[in-house]
């Protein structure tokens, strides 16, 4: 969630917000990211490893190697989570992350 957070703030505008909230939902823990950035045009392309896509600070110094979105997908989807991006160009973009709240049950072998 940190990568979320820090993307947020650094593909933002100078003096942009950033809206983080934390919440339960039925038997879902839910995680948002909000910012109001330039946006990413094209969603699906910057979910994929090494994209440039969507890595541009608004002042045009980019410094991202495009894995950050895809590494973050990777690790939600790992944990059994759903992570959906919306963006509208220069509107900025909103990150949300979910994750069932309800304890698995294991079984230790002895």
């Amino acid at each position: 969630m940190f990568n979320l957070i820090e993307n947020a703030i650094k593909f933002n505008k100078s003096g942009g917000g950033v809206y983080v909230a934390v919440s339960q939902k039925g038997d879902d823990f839910e995680f948002i990211v909000k910012d109001n950035g330039p946006g990413i045009e094209k969603i699906e392309q910057a979910l994929q490893p090494y994209s440039k896509e969507g890595t541009q600070p608004y002042d045009g110094d980019g410094t991202g190697i495009g894995i950050g979105l895809a590494v973050a997908q990777g690790i939600v989807e790992a944990m059994e989570g759903h992570m959906e991006v919306k963006s509208r160009k220069d509107y900025g973009t909103e990150v949300r992350v979910s994750f069932g709240l309800k304890k698995k049950m294991c079984r230790i072998r002895e």
